[in-house]
């Protein structure tokens, strides 16, 4: 019985013919499974080509339009990394016509969004405590969870004596369930330092007086709850009712 003689094919092509060619082959050679073969670095290869494209503004074949700027962009890359991208592509998808396809957003600063785009190519980014809240935003409202997730964590690490009770609040406004339950936990084991703060001078009595119940608040003894409610309304006495508030506050001093 004759062999075939293949012509010099490419590695990968002559691994295709083995594998799945539809070609009379001899048993002892149809019957050899194929070898799948991966580059490990083929990803960020091709990652790093998709960043070059989108710094050089090439191949793009639509505009982000936020703040009034428009910036050139891929859709197929956005729609893949956005849930809220691709949504919006789905329901309102490009003309015939060959106009230029417009995304707007909403609620997203332009320098929050060039991070976030940079993200999007790099799986990097930089956080830092006078924009996280902007980038929490952003990235809950184009459902990007890993970069929220990277967010919470970066929020986590942050939370001091003087900032706990600000994160707390915002952590209950998006969700953010497990920075809320950290700086829960520091609120109550530093309660002393965060009573001198001027967030906890700035609350609002129903916050105070949630606080101020917590089961596992480390207080000390009940003078220093009575010292920290006294700077409390010392801080804006004109406008507070001392009276409501400790009546509020009865039965939860300890």
């Amino acid at each position: 019985m004759s062999m075939f003689v293949f012509p010099c094919l490419p590695f990968v092509l002559l691994l295709h013919y083995n594998s799945e060619s539809s070609l009379d082959m001899p048993d002892s050679l149809s019957s050899e499974p194929g070898s799948k073969v991966s580059d490990p670095q083929h990803s960020q290869k091709l990652l790093r080509v998709l960043r070059l494209f989108w710094q050089e503004q090439s191949f793009h074949d639509a505009l982000l339009v936020v703040d009034g700027e428009e910036l050139p962009v891929q859709k197929n890359i956005l729609a893949a990394a956005s849930p809220y991208i691709r949504t919006k592509l789905n329901y309102n998808p490009p003309k015939e016509d060959g106009s230029t396809y417009r995304i707007e957003l909403q609620g997203v600063s332009m320098p929050i969004m060039k991070q976030i785009l940079d993200y999007i190519f790099s799986g990097e980014i930089t956080l830092n405590e006078e924009t996280i809240q902007d980038m929490v935003q952003a990235s809950d409202l184009l459902l990007l969870t890993d970069l929220k997730s990277l967010c919470c964590q970066f929020l986590e690490s942050c939370i001091t004596a003087e900032n706990c009770l600000g994160i707390r609040l915002f952590s209950l406004h998006y969700c953010l369930n497990h920075v809320h339950y950290v700086a829960t936990e520091f609120l109550q084991t530093h309660f002393g330092d965060v009573a001198l703060t001027e967030e906890f001078r700035e609350l609002p009595a129903d916050r105070l007086c949630e606080a101020l119940a917590m089961e596992k608040l480390n207080v000390g003894n009940e003078r220093n709850i009575l010292e920290a409610v006294v700077r409390w309304f010392g801080h804006d006495s004109e406008d507070r009712k001392v009276c409501d508030v400790l009546l509020r506050f009865d039965g939860e001093i300890r």
